[in-house]
């Protein structure tokens, strides 16, 4: 092999490793259309989104023609790339739609010349920019504005949610929906972001169709064109109306937690502006969530004057390079004392140039003494609940607490002399255990969450701090392992999402998981040409239970009721409560509409058995109405209303009875 074989081979070595690490989806073409090379980003849509049924994508592998495969279906790109490529133009530009069975996708595509082989080549770059163009098809609420602040547009979800038009909503049409205790507030956290060009998130309550008064969640964006002009707000709403609740919970965890969890904007003039700040601030600095909404100087002052200029730097480094935030300093608390404390951030640049931190503030205290306990040769080891592990310089274990040997199952003698890394889960990967202790290296601690396995097999979460201890002349001699258990956090969370998705009486799915299996059950039906059934149902004498035997008594015939239900449906249908004694039952995969009658049958039999309560024998009956997708509609809010519309006509049908929609 020569130099030059041995160079230009480093080269193209080079040049795949470069294509293979950006996002964009990247082909080299040659004078003749022929695809030479693709990056690994095109290999990855090529595999993902290949259709099942046989569909060829526009991402064709090398060694084929680019030109066949675009000829009569986008002969306007062909002639582009053909320009390029005969050095008529030096670039060309394109979006256009790649709409592939439930993965509508839109991209960018930009063509520039290069050479290949010392031929002349172009270059073709996809960028997926569909987020930009899936708006109208969203079910996000999604707005415009203009440099004013008055809106110019709303997509169909937002016309949907509020039974309005487009004119009675443009300019401040809006507001007229938003509930009064909210539509001052709202309009001032708006207007004075719209000043600063800012991008803000806030919660209000605004009118829906249906006349209730609904929690939505607002994220707005400023616009600038390509030469940084400002446009307007581009802005999004979800309904967080059911979920509400549940972000409260989290929120009050969030407050009761030992730290501060925050979030900061630094705008592009150099001011700082806290958006998140927990209550801990007020154990933990002394000062009010409000004073530190107003000035966020009120922290900075706090921390002790010795420390001022490596906390400042440390800040300035961080902003320097775009990198997480960590640093450890001292500051005054509410009591008088000293306290160490440890701040952990991460910075997100935003389109405006500003930039969003998020982040933790931890009180260290207890660990810098610990620490500090080490240097002095005492024993560190007090009764504390986080499990403590100490190695030496080269990380093989010289103790552990009792704390440690509760929560991983190994005694003292099993661990002595051995690298830590036997209670790796395997859950993180090999680069993630390494940043973690380069920041070790290079800060001196790391905290993040880990996940371990016990002696038994068991895996537990926990917040793991590790921090390396050195001597007078700043050489590590030991390192020390501090693990919080939050095991019980995580349960209490994955708690919390249940109950957004599950009716707690009955444990049925509830409207919200209603609604998301109701779409996949369509997209499925649409795939594969079959029919979904919608089933409305209600129970007949609910009431008469509620009232004779007492509100105990009409919880347990729900709960008894939805087992029934369970016990006849197949496994791929869907049973769900909406409210009150109102069931829907999804009936998926169906070949043909006279499939269903014979279930119905069952259910009907099965609800209307003897209910034993309490030692007292009652019944109750129900109605069902019916609507099927595709014959009577195809949207999910149509099958609703007609199944419903069927329902009341089983009702004036003597009740105890089935209904099938004839639209």
């Amino acid at each position: 092999m020569t130099a030059s074989t041995s160079e230009a081979d480093t080269s193209s070595n080079l040049l795949r490793t470069v294509l293979d690490a950006v996002s964009d989806h990247v082909a080299i073409l040659d004078l003749q259309g022929v695809i030479v090379m693709v990056n690994a980003a095109w290999l990855r849509y090529e595999a993902d989104f290949q259709d099942m049924s046989g569909h060829v994508t526009a991402h064709p592998d090398v060694g084929t023609n680019y030109f066949l495969t675009l000829s009569g279906i986008n002969d306007e790109l062909l002639e582009g790339i053909r320009s390029v490529l005969l050095g008529q133009s030096d670039t060309f530009r394109q979006s256009y739609a790649c709409h592939i069975p439930n993965h509508q996708r839109c991209f960018h595509m930009h063509i520039t010349p290069s050479v290949w082989a010392g031929q002349r080549c172009a270059v073709v770059v996809h960028s997926d920019i569909t987020p930009q163009n899936m708006v109208n098809a969203s079910p996000v609420m999604i707005w415009l504005s203009d440099t004013d602040g008055l809106c110019t547009w709303f997509n169909a979800g937002w016309l949907v949610f509020t039974g309005r038009t487009m004119a009675q909503e443009t300019g401040n049409g809006w507001t007229e929906g938003v509930h009064l205790d909210d539509v001052q507030r709202c309009m001032e956290h708006y207007m004075s972001h719209l000043e600063q060009r800012l991008p803000f998130q806030m919660e209000f309550r605004i009118r829906h169709h249906s006349g209730q008064y609904r929690w939505i969640h607002d994220h707005g964006m400023p616009r600038f064109d390509t030469d940084g002009v400002f446009l307007g707000y581009i802005g999004s709403c979800v309904d967080v109306h059911e979920v509400r609740i549940d972000q409260n919970s989290l929120t009050d965890m969030a407050d009761v937690m030992p730290c501060v969890v925050y979030q900061c904007v630094a705008a592009t003039d150099g001011q700082w502006q806290f958006t998140y700040l927990s209550k801990g601030v007020e154990n933990l600095y002394g000062v009010s969530q409000d004073a530190v909404y107003l000035d966020h100087n009120v922290m900075t002052l706090c921390v002790v004057e010795e420390d001022r200029a490596k906390y400042r730097t440390s800040v300035n480094q961080s902003i320097f390079y775009m990198a997480q935030w960590e640093h450890e300093y001292r500051i005054h608390s509410p009591t008088g004392d000293i306290k160490w404390v440890r701040s952990h951030a991460i910075p997100q640049t935003q389109s405006d140039g500003s930039v969003v931190w998020s982040g933790i503030l931890t009180d260290v205290s207890y660990q810098k003494e610990i620490e500090q306990r080490l240097r002095q040769g005492a024993n560190v080891f007090a009764h504390v609940q986080e499990a403590i592990l100490i190695t030496d310089a080269q990380r093989r274990t010289v103790d552990v607490n009792a704390a440690f040997t509760r929560i991983t199952g190994y005694s003292r003698a099993e661990i002595l002399g051995k690298n830590p890394r036997f209670l790796k889960s395997d859950m993180q990967s090999d680069a993630f255990y390494q940043a973690m202790w380069q920041s070790v290296a290079t800060h001196g601690s790391w905290t993040g969450e880990v996940v371990n396995r016990t002696k038994s097999g068991e895996f537990y979460s926990v917040i793991l701090n590790i921090s390396a201890v050195k001597n007078e002349s700043y050489q590590v001699t030991h390192y020390v392992g501090m693990a919080t258990n939050i095991h019980h956090l995580k349960t209490q969370q994955q708690s919390l999402e249940r109950v957004a998705h599950y009716d707690t009486l009955t444990q049925l799915p509830n409207r919200v998981l209603l609604t998301d299996r109701l779409n996949q059950a369509i997209a499925k039906a649409q795939r594969h040409h079959t029919s979904v059934a919608v089933c409305y149902l209600d129970l007949d004498g609910f009431k008469q239970v509620n009232d004779t035997l007492g509100h105990d008594a009409g919880d347990q015939v729900l709960k008894t009721v939805a087992e029934r239900m369970g016990s006849v449906l197949r496994a791929c249908d869907t049973a769900a409560r909406i409210g009150g004694d109102e069931f829907v039952i999804l009936l998926s995969d169906l070949d043909a509409i006279d499939s269903i009658r014979p279930l119905l049958d069952r259910l009907l039999q099965t609800i209307g058995c003897t209910f034993d309560i309490n030692g007292q024998s009652t019944q109750v009956g129900a109605s069902i109405g019916v609507s099927l997708y595709p014959h009577n509609a195809t949207e999910p809010d149509t099958l609703l209303r007609l199944a419903d519309r069927a329902l009341y006509q089983a009702k004036e049908s003597g009740k105890n009875c089935y209904r099938i929609c004839s639209r």
